[in-house]
């Protein structure tokens, strides 16, 4: 992960609806607090339970890294400049 050391947090959730799809939301920001700020800001109450804030660091859990590699490339590229 290129922006592993920039001190930056991930905060995800993953929605699966019965016979329906997947829903996936992700943050990332400067401090735990932050991420979760952002992404309740563009959600329902309702997915708050499923939110999970973590650092972005070398100890990332496999569901961090799968996250990270489904965000695109602009962004990825703009978190390594951070």
């Amino acid at each position: 992960m290129i922006f592993s050391e920039a001190g930056l947090f991930l905060c995800y959730m993953n929605y699966y609806a019965p016979g329906e799809c997947v829903r996936s939301c992700i943050a990332v920001a400067g401090s735990a607090q932050r991420a979760e700020q952002l992404i309740k800001d563009k959600l329902p109450e309702y997915f708050y339970a499923g939110l999970v804030t973590t650092p972005i660091n070398q100890e990332a859990s496999e569901d961090v890294i799968r996250m990270i590699k489904w965000m695109p490339p602009q962004v990825k590229n703009t978190l390594g400049k951070v």
